[in-house]
This record gives structure tokens, C-alpha cells and sequence, in this order.
């Protein structure tokens, strides 16, 4: 749903705009700030992370990530309470978002 922007089945259940604005850092973290090395340089929206625009993640305890991508409607579930596994797994997750951007611009 929030990788269609708010949409399931053809169907709005949010509007397309709150979406856009969830995926969109609303508050900056500033270089003093304290913070797991997984979340250096991100922003912060409506109870998600942002790293870059049109991405966004909600992130639990015990390392469970949700990392949607607008653009490409990309949605990766990571959970492992092992810290040095998900970092490892953010790295993979980012790598392919990252791929897709290149697609996309050719």
C-alpha cells in the first residue's frame, strides 16, 4: 500500500500526498546528534527515516527494517536481531536500489 502511495487493488486508502510527505525528511539530524552508525545521515518524517528522497524506512526494535522505495514500488522486509547482519543486509538492500536508479536514468 505505501509503495503505491496509498493505494491497494486500484483503491485509495491514503491520500497520495501524506504518502509523499512521509517519504520526505521533515526534520534534519544534525552532526552532534546521537545515533546508531545505521542511521548516520539520515533525516527524520512521520515516524520514519529517510535517507534519500522517495525512500523511506520504519525501523523496530531488535532489527527489523521496512525499506519502501517510492519510485521503483520496491518494498524490503529485514529482520535479524544481529546488528552486524543488518548492516550487511541494508548494504545489499541499498546496492539494489541503487542499480535500479542506474536502470531507470538509461
Amino acid at each position: 500500500m505505501l509503495a503505491n502511495r496509498g493505494e491497494i487493488d486500484g483503491r485509495r486508502v491514503l491520500g497520495a500526498g501524506w504518502v509523499s510527505q512521509l517519504a520526505q525528511r521533515q526534520i534534519q539530524r544534525g552532526p552532534n546528534d546521537v545515533e546508531p552508525d545505521l542511521l548516520k545521515g539520515f533525516g527524520y518524517g512521520f515516524q520514519t527515516w529517510i535517507a534519500r528522497p522517495g525512500t523511506f524506512h520504519m525501523i523496530g526494535a531488535y532489527g527489523q527494517s521496512l525499506i519502501i522505495d517510492l519510485y521503483s514500488h520496491t518494498t524490503i522486509f529485514i529482520s535479524s536481531i544481529d546488528e552486524e547482519v543488518v548492516a550487511k543486509a541494508w548494504k545489499v538492500a541499498y546496492g539494489f536500489l541503487k542499480d535500479l536508479d542506474q536502470k531507470q536514468e538509461k
